[in-house]
């Protein structure tokens, strides 16, 4: 039985703001944004258009803020503080990165999908789980075949997609979970 969703989704996005969002903590080399980074700088050199938002503190940032002046990204890419209102970023994101090198649960792609965003994920059998068919998936730190998953999220039908993750993200309500860990309790 899964986790289940405990953040009160926002607004759904509205898929116009032309933002890439991914969020987590900045520890060593887990969440892949070095990846990210150097992956948007190559997608930056066909599109003019996107922008990249990257939630999260930690001992990392420094290297990525080197890595975002390196590209000359900077008027690109937008590194966030923490927040515990996290859900406005995912309201104002079109589409969600996990581009994570491993992961346990990926609740981020779960709180994602609840707000109708559709998701780039690495090939992590733990999001292949959650997502199954719904994702776009990129070989795990391969930066050019991220890049190629973020340039096809761009050329999607959002509105379909978005709706897909609502409901996928559904199956994780915290009532769903409840009631499977009532039946098995019962039984």
């Amino acid at each position: 039985i899964y986790n289940p969703l405990t953040l009160l989704p926002g607004d759904p996005s509205d898929g116009n703001s032309r933002r890439f969002l991914a969020i987590g903590r900045f520890s060593h080399l887990h969440k892949g944004f070095d990846l990210l980074i150097e992956a948007f700088h190559l997608f930056t050199l066909k599109n003019k258009e996107w922008m990249l938002d990257i939630v999260g503190e930690g001992v990392e940032e420094e290297m990525y803020k080197s890595l975002i002046r390196k590209y000359q990204l900077e008027d690109r890419v937008t590194i966030h503080p923490f927040t515990n209102n996290i859900q406005a970023y995912y309201s104002k994101a079109q589409v969600y990165v996990l581009s994570s090198r491993w992961e346990g649960f990926g609740l981020v792609l779960v709180e994602a999908m609840a707000h109708g965003l559709p998701v780039v994920s690495s090939d992590l059998p733990t999001s292949k789980e959650i997502l199954g068919n719904f994702g776009i998936y990129f070989r795990n730190g391969d930066t050019e075949n991220l890049c190629r998953a973020m340039v096809e999220a761009t050329k999607i039908d959002w509105q379909t997609e978005s709706k897909k993750a609502i409901e996928i993200a559904q199956r994780f309500d915290v009532q769903n979970i409840t009631d499977r860990w009532v039946q098995i309790i019962e039984r």
